[in-house]
């Protein structure tokens, strides 16, 4: 600690005076806002009293989980498939079948050095054409560069490994699948039924025979805009008979190459697959002999229905007998033996929705039904239904458990070669991974934990959380007494169970006869593990940082902390009647859609293997638009829905907008959506004035569509979008599991009778709620002054309570309501808002005096000190080592705001010690002159 942090860190413990004191915490996937206030003593309780110190702590989220996928698929796919050609060629030149390798083979190549037959193979030979080579290979003497090219280029195009979906995959994948699926199993079936001995005698005499060299078209099984369905597809399995066939036949005219040892190792190359780095299972915490159970396990799959239906909410309407008139509406809780039924019904594998459950129980007309959790529409069905309702699901009785386990970690080729070793026919095993999709990854305990928690869920209508701490508390788990720390350890110490060992190929199991090279990884990471998504992953250890400077400025541990959640208040009897009315009229218009539109085809759609369902959300965009596509302007029929010739397009692209709602999506023909491509309406099409697509149309047809999809429509419509994006429907999810965890991660500084109430969740409803009745959201307007337009400026101090989020200090304000909230408040507003009130907090009422802050102080004084706090915030970045270049690893500068006449920069050290060198011209730079 240098002289300067000394004194400053002296100056706020002074502040504080000895008092005990709250955090408040602000956690974002790439901030932590904090706000200390002091606390207190008031009868047996503690109240928040002067605010310490505020600040933001900023750092670079890691990507969202759907591109961190698709990334590192894109990555792995291109290193796998040129190490493995490459090795191949070596291969094939060690016996002539090849050009002999360059001396600088080992060394890594560049992806653009990834050219490949050109250099591998006689200009002579690559004259032929490989299709054909492989047709002749089956019956005449091919030369060795001939048999080598022709198995090359299998190796290129090997077919896919047999497909299978894991209910965690995109639509858009599983539709993928499906597809390719059902093309491999067509063509399988053509080579059947016309004899051919092989997938390349097909090729060519389907695609090649008959078309002049000159003349055919490339031949491809991928999308492209003249070719929009693909033709063929083939599994690996298909194309291994072929290459055994091919050489067997050549074998016999080059006897001494082709031995048996050497055909062997063709094989493995041509077909290699990399080995799949999977995160092993684990033990459970409690019966530490024990693996952990597969999330697709019955048993927690039960565990998870049973949870979801005690955290159904069920409202049943008070009802004047003798106006009929709903007066009220009474919560209640599910018998054991209705919860029975819904049980039984998502045990067939069909989703619970509010209007089944209501027709399941036979409830009143007028009651409500609340489902909870991640997808507030529906309780998913049984993953497993499919699979145990499948003929041959007996014949795997003594290894049903194994086989959960291997459909985690095993390669699609590896996991088919042990099904059937099972007793599977090759029919069977397609028949599972067509049909069949499970969840993947692992539960946090073992078979006999899980049963064991599955009575208290079942029985007394508990959560996974409180049915653990029940089992603990009655001694069924035997655990180590949870230690108090004085400061934060490593996440992973304290929450084990959410953890996974690192999956390098050195830590995993499966690997550790194969001395490959340990990677460097941090030692708390080693032996504790980590949460596998990295955003989470982040913030927690950013979390671990922050508040132990903390512990340590202070020289103590607070007394309390609170994080913000994002449960919303009970909603008024108004409210609900609306939101009901409305969700039944929706229910009634798709009901009407399916009718009209699907049911007559249901019989083709369910032969293509396809949820009927997932056609409903085109045609309600169909009936939107008027029957018209959107970009040509041209008609759209329902036979161009069931038969695929229109697409779902979003009209701001989904990488750049991240927005999923149906007020970014429209139907349009498959043609016009690939040439809209990734790009705003405008950007694509907003220069045109004639052909197919006429920008005027264009715009005149968009005025018929809903005002906030027409918006989309304009000219720099993306670009003021993008400007006030909201929070990335990506991180959505890992905000909402961020606070949850968080909670359990900070709770292990507190005594284990006492941390319930040391480490509260505030609702993010009663921040929003707080922050207008105490006009904090003026606070940040005076100090974003020199970061906005006059014309934004004046916006903002319009009394419309809005927002602003350009400057960092924002978290911390958000962290100061947070710090502030007591229980009580929320109790309050639950009150008021479950009878319908609408308060007015700009009105000197009554209501505005209850909402004062804590202590009951001045509203004017207390906004005072909040923008003291605020505009005197500690604001941290946490640079990217990443990037690259002298002035950001030497000053750790960030440009925080420029226009033509201003910028704010953040560094470390003063802009005049900066040395800025004027950029010499290249000795050998061209001159140019334009006339």
């Amino acid at each position: 600690m240098n002289k300067i942090q000394e004194i400053e860190y002296k100056k706020i413990k002074e502040k504080l005076a000895n008092r005990e004191y709250r955090i408040g915490l602000d956690l974002g996937v790439g901030s932590i806002g904090y706000a200390i206030v002091s606390l207190k003593k008031c009868d047996d309780s503690y109240l928040p009293e002067d605010i310490i110190l505020t600040g933001s702590r900023i750092f670079n989220s890691s990507i969202g989980a759907v591109d961190r996928r698709m990334f590192r698929l894109q990555r792995n796919t291109h290193r796998h498939r040129r190490e493995r050609m490459r090795f191949l060629w070596k291969l094939l030149a060690e016996k002539q079948l090849a050009l002999q390798p360059s001396e600088d083979l080992e060394r890594k190549e560049k992806s653009i050095d990834c050219e490949t037959s050109q250099k591998r193979f006689p200009i002579e030979v690559l004259k032929n054409d490989p299709y054909t080579l492989r047709y002749k290979a089956l019956d005449e003497k091919l030369s060795l560069f001939q048999l080598g090219y022709a198995l090359y280029h299998i190796a290129n195009h090997r077919g896919t490994d047999s497909v299978r979906s894991f209910l965690e995959d995109a639509d858009e994948k599983v539709k993928e699948n499906t597809e390719t699926a059902k093309l491999a199993k067509k063509t399988k079936e053509i080579i059947n039924d016309k004899k051919y001995r092989t997938f390349g005698e097909y090729l060519y005499k389907e695609k090649i025979e008959n078309s002049p060299l000159n003349e055919r078209e490339k031949v491809t099984n991928r999308k492209t805009a003249k070719n929009p369905q693909k033709e063929f597809a083939v599994t690996r399995d298909i194309v291994s008979k072929e290459v055994e066939k091919i050489l067997a036949h050549q074998k016999q005219y080059h006897t001494n190459i082709l031995t048996d040892d050497y055909i062997e190792e063709l094989k493995k190359a041509i077909f290699y697959q990399t080995e799949k780095l999977i995160p092993e299972s684990g033990y459970c915490p409690y019966f530490k002999d024990e693996k952990r159970l597969p999330r697709s396990h019955k048993l927690n799959e039960h565990r998870r229905m049973y949870e979801a239906l005690n955290n159904v909410r069920y409202f049943n309407p008070v009802i004047n007998e003798k106006t009929g008139e709903v007066l009220n509406f009474e919560e209640k809780e599910f018998l054991i033996k209705e919860k029975e039924i819904l049980f039984n019904e998502l045990l067939k594998g069909t989703e619970l929705t509010e209007a089944k459950v209501k027709k399941l129980l036979q409830l009143p007309e007028h009651s409500e039904i609340h489902l909870q959790g991640r997808d507030k529409k529906k309780i998913k069905g049984y993953a497993l239904a499919g699979l145990e309702a499948l003929s041959f699901w007996p014949k795997l009785s003594p290894h049903q458990d194994e086989f959960l386990h291997e459909w985690n970690s095993l390669p699609g080729e590896e996991l088919k070669a042990k099904l059937i070793g099972y007793g599977l026919t090759e029919n069977e095993v397609d028949e599972l991974f067509d049909k069949i999709r499970l969840p993947s990854n692992y539960a946090p305990i073992g078979k006999k934990a899980m049963e064991i928690l599955l009575t208290y869920i079942k029985k007394d209508g508990l959560s996974y959380t409180e049915a653990l701490d029940k089992a603990i508390d009655e001694g069924k788990f035997k655990v180590d007494k949870q230690s108090i720390y004085d400061s934060l350890p490593y996440y992973g110490k304290i929450i084990q169970e959410s953890t996974q060992r690192p999956i390098g190929k050195s830590f995993s199991k499966q690997f550790a006869d194969k001395n490959y090279k340990k990677p460097n990884i941090n030692k708390d990471e080693e032996e504790f593990g980590k949460i596998a998504n990295p955003v989470v992953h982040q913030t927690l250890n950013e979390l671990r940082k922050l508040v132990n400077e903390i512990i340590t400025l202070f020289g103590k541990k607070p007394l309390e902390i609170g994080l913000e959640t994002a449960r919303e208040l009970k909603k008024s009897k108004k409210d609900r009647e609306s939101l009901s009315k409305q969700q039944d009229k929706n229910e009634k218009h798709r009901n009407e859609i399916y009718k009209t539109y699907i049911e007559p085809h249901l019989s083709y759609i369910k032969s293509r293997q396809e949820n009927p369902s997932n056609y409903i959300l085109k045609f309600e965009l169909f009936e939107e638009q008027k029957y018209i596509c959107p970009f040509c302007i041209e008609e759209i029929t329902p036979d161009d829905i069931i038969n695929s010739r229109v697409d779902i397009e979003h009209l701001f692209p989904l990488s750049e907008s991240e927005d999923d709602t149906k007020n970014n999506l429209v139907i349009a023909h498959n043609e016009c959506n690939a040439d809209k491509a990734k790009k705003s309406p405008f950007n694509a099409f907003g220069h045109e004035v004639s052909g197919k697509y006429v920008w005027n149309k264009i715009l005149r047809n968009a005025q018929n569509l809903p005002p906030k999809k027409a918006e989309k429509f304009g000219q720099g419509s993306i670009e003021k979008f993008l400007e006030n994006k909201p929070m990335l429907n990506r991180f959505k999810p890992d905000n909402s599991y961020i606070s949850k965890i968080a909670a359990r991660y900070l709770a292990c500084l507190f005594d284990n009778f006492d941390k319930s109430s040391k480490v509260f969740c505030v609702k993010s409803s009663l921040i929003a709620q707080l922050r207008i009745a105490w006009e904090l959201n003026s606070v940040m307007i005076p100090l974003a002054k020199n970061i906005l337009s006059e014309k934004e400026f004046e916006e903002f101090k319009t009394p419309r309570n809005k927002k602003i989020r350009m400057d960092n200090r924002h978290h911390a304000l958000d962290a100061v309501a947070i710090a502030y909230a007591n229980r009580g408040y929320h109790n309050f507003l639950n009150r008021i808002h479950a009878k319908g009130y609408k308060p007015n907090y700009r009105e000197k009422s009554w209501l505005s005096k209850i909402l004062l802050p804590p202590l009951n102080r001045n509203l004017e004084d207390f906004k005072i000190s909040v923008k003291n706090s605020i505009e005197n915030a500690n604001i941290s970045i946490k640079h990217d080592h990443s990037t690259n270049g002298s002035l950001v690893k030497d000053t750790a500068y960030k440009l925080y705001y420029f226009n033509e006449e201003k910028y704010i920069i953040t560094t470390l050290k003063n802009v005049a010690e900066i040395p800025f060198k004027e950029k010499k011209k290249p000795k050998d730079a061209l001159s140019f002159s334009f006339m």
